[in-house]
């Protein structure tokens, strides 16, 4: 059950403000200057979205998110009166329900509701939620621990174009899918492409990624500059701020360059793995005024995890 998916939450949110604008609603005769609050509320969680997201654009994504739900929640208000009528207005015309019954039309929907929602994103205990599952891209299998953050892409064998395997909330329904997919842990999965950001507790510090990639998919329209250095590594490493070295089945290449007054090296090394698949590690932009120690740590770090994942 837990943790719940951002969807859980946001469906989650979105009752309560619709619950919150029926009740409005409900006092409307008797205490106007409430229905003021829906917008107070909104605002003030839209304000503390923003902080706690740092000022960034995610946190204006989730303002604009519940702008449109407060929309949403006022017109279901509206909805709820139009079809009670004069069963919700008290002294109006109709049966003139009392307020328990009144306030039961709001809160059973809102309930059903989130109870269905709870349900949905539910992912039974297995091997699966709880420790690793298989996949095997090309001819090797990889075990792969929740803890890291990997994404996975298929071609066609599974309907999905893309599926994220982590302990993060926002990837549980990707998590109930692949799970589904895996026999609950039980199966391999078969994928074409593989993305890892180890877990930072495995302490792996020269490695910020590691992709493993069936080479129908190894394309520049996929992967732009990665597939550039692994294509051109012989030409680009005759330029001062790269040095380099390999060829389309094995290399290296590593590009010096300075970003804020400071100099820094970003890292690339790749093999293949078989006929069809090639692995390729990334050191992400290191503070370094040479590239060896990055180029070593990147090397080691692969390695680790790597040997480490492979059944």
């Amino acid at each position: 059950m837990f943790p719940l998916s951002d969807t859980f939450v946001e469906l989650a949110v979105l009752c309560a403000i619709f619950a919150f604008c029926a009740f409005c609603v409900l006092l409307f005769e008797r205490f106007k200057p409430i229905l003021a609050l829906p917008m107070v509320s909104f605002v003030g969680y839209g304000i503390w979205a923003l902080w706690s997201t740092g000022g960034g654009y995610e946190g204006l994504g989730v303002m604009f998110l519940l702008l449109e739900y407060f929309g949403v929640g006022m017109l279901g208000g509206a909805w709820a009166l139009a079809i009670l009528g004069a069963c919700i207005l008290p002294g109006r015309r109709g049966i003139g329900f009392g307020p328990i019954a009144q306030s039961l039309f709001v809160i059973v929907p809102v309930i059903a509701v989130i109870g269905y929602g709870a349900i949905a994103q539910y992912v039974p205990s297995s091997t699966c939620t709880q420790n690793d599952i298989a996949v095997q891209i090309g001819q090797d299998i990889y075990v792969i621990e929740r803890q890291h953050k990997t994404l996975l892409r298929f071609l066609k064998k599974s309907g999905q174009s893309q599926l994220r395997y982590s302990n993060r909330s926002k990837d549980k329904e990707d998590l109930i899918v692949l799970c589904a997919l895996a026999d609950q842990g039980q199966t391999p999965i078969v994928a074409d492409q593989m993305w890892v950001t180890p877990a930072s507790k495995m302490d792996i510090d020269g490695l910020s990624q590691m992709m493993v990639v069936s080479q129908s998919m190894f394309t520049r329209p996929r992967y732009g500059g990665t597939v550039s250095w692994v294509e051109r590594v012989e030409e680009l490493s005759q330029r001062p701020e790269f040095v380099g070295a390999g060829n389309n089945e094995g290399g290296h290449l590593c590009r010096k360059f300075v970003q804020a007054s400071r100099a820094m090296v970003r890292c690339q090394i790749w093999f293949l793995q078989d006929a069809e698949t090639i692995v390729i590690g990334h050191s992400g932009r290191v503070e370094a005024d040479q590239h060896d120690a990055v180029l070593t740590d990147l090397q080691t770090g692969l390695a680790k995890l790597r040997t480490g994942m492979l059944k």
